[in-house]
């Protein structure tokens, strides 16, 4: 009985086991396989700004997964004038001097595997619409807000509506604020308006004039509801 209580003991503990756990576990020589990269949190890199840092691989067709950090050696930040690594090499923290226009390119290894990402420093003042964005506009069945919109630094967007999910490439000109969604991987919903402009405002919030992502049902989809967007996340 005693034996059966161990055992089962035993199971319980492997099933509670978190994903993140296992993948801390998993020898760093299989860690280097597949495609790598370094991912830097998706918002703007202003002198001053600490932005998360983690080191992401591919090895399949289900997504990318974190690198355990103790299997990532020989960092190097450069132009080492312009940023510096936190001492746990989890966020990259940017000069207060840093020069807009800078490159900062991080690098890591893992095993004989080369891991690279970079940033380019924004003035402090500059307009910037790069991160996850929410958008809430109430439960009404005529209301059907787009959940998230994420905006990354490659040009890339994907937006959520509902669980069903649109991307592809956009341009935003930080001078004359006017953005343009698309070419889209699918086509976007019906009634979609692609072009307008973008700003942010003091209380970190994403304001979109003119676009309108339709909804894929033909709904309403909140008319009546600006396009403004919090920072989630």
């Amino acid at each position: 009985m005693l034996r059966l209580l161990c055992i089962a003991s035993g199971v319980l503990a492997l099933t509670a086991a978190s994903p993140a756990a296992a993948q801390d576990a998993e020898p760093c020589d299989q860690q280097a396989f597949g495609e790598h990269s370094i991912r830097i949190e998706t918002v703007a890199a202003r002198p001053g700004a600490r932005l998360s840092v983690t080191a992401v691989r591919f090895d399949g067709p289900f997504g990318g997964k974190d690198v355990s950090l103790r299997c990532l050696t020989a960092w190097r930040v450069t132009p080492s004038r312009a940023a510096r690594l936190s001492r746990d090499r989890t966020t990259l923290i940017i000069d207060q001097n840093a020069a807009p226009g800078t490159v900062i390119t991080l690098e890591a290894r893992v095993g004989a595997t080369i891991t690279r990402g970079s940033v380019t420093v924004v003035g402090s003042a500059d307009p910037s619409v790069l991160g996850r964005w929410r958008r809430s506009c109430g439960e009404a069945p005529d209301v059907a807000a787009i959940a998230t919109i994420l905006i990354e630094r490659d040009r890339y967007f994907l937006y959520d509506f509902e669980g069903r999910q649109w991307s592809g490439s956009y341009d935003f000109d930080p001078h004359s604020r006017t953005i343009a969604f698309g070419p889209h991987v699918l086509p976007p919903p019906p009634e979609s308006r692609l072009e307008g402009t973008a700003s942010v405002d003091t209380e970190a919030r994403l304001t979109l004039e003119g676009v309108y992502f339709g909804d894929p049902w033909q709904r309403p989809a909140g008319r009546d509801c600006p396009m403004v967007f919090s920072r989630a996340g």
